[in-house]
């Protein structure tokens, strides 16, 4: 196997591990402007910290809360316009594990809510052990390599009878 082969395969092999999903929509509400999307980052709602984006929403008026189970009173997101992506963005954090209901209000009639249930967070190891053990494979490939390379020399030196 050439050597630009075993690059793309290794590159292959990492990326299923990339959290570049862009987030799950958990609401999604039909008004008179079109529809307005909430996005929740991560896909699986853990203790910790939350994305939150509103995608189109124009200039309309866009709330987001967080009710907690354990907390009892309604938590809003701050929102901000980025004005070059067209779309309200905000960052919280989940502090309890349970259920969580999130409410989208768009406008003055549109509003949406939807339970998300909040994990606990993995421990530290689990969310690094890929990268403890992602010297493996391009060592194993280096020393294919390296032996490939000797049993050339070897061969190109010892004479053809």
């Amino acid at each position: 196997m050439k050597w630009p082969a075993c690059c793309v395969l290794l590159a292959m092999g990492f990326a299923h591990g990339a959290a570049a999903d862009g987030g799950v929509p958990i609401i999604s509400l039909q008004g008179a402007h079109g529809r307005c999307t909430l996005v929740m980052q991560p896909a699986q709602a853990v203790v910790g910290p939350v994305v939150f984006e509103v995608l189109g929403a124009g200039d309309a008026v866009v709330q987001v809360t967080l009710l907690e189970a354990s907390a009892g009173s309604a938590t809003p997101v701050p929102l901000l316009r980025d004005a070059t992506m067209g779309h309200w963005r905000g960052e919280t954090r989940f502090d309890a594990v349970g259920a969580c209901d999130v409410t989208l209000a768009w406008g003055d009639a549109s509003r949406g809510t939807a339970r998300v249930s909040v994990a606990p967070a993995p421990a530290p190891w689990q969310a690094q052990w890929p990268w403890l053990l992602a010297w493996i494979a391009p060592g194993a490939l280096l020393v294919l390599r390296q032996r490939s390379l000797r049993r050339r020399i070897y061969t190109a030196r010892t004479p053809h009878v």
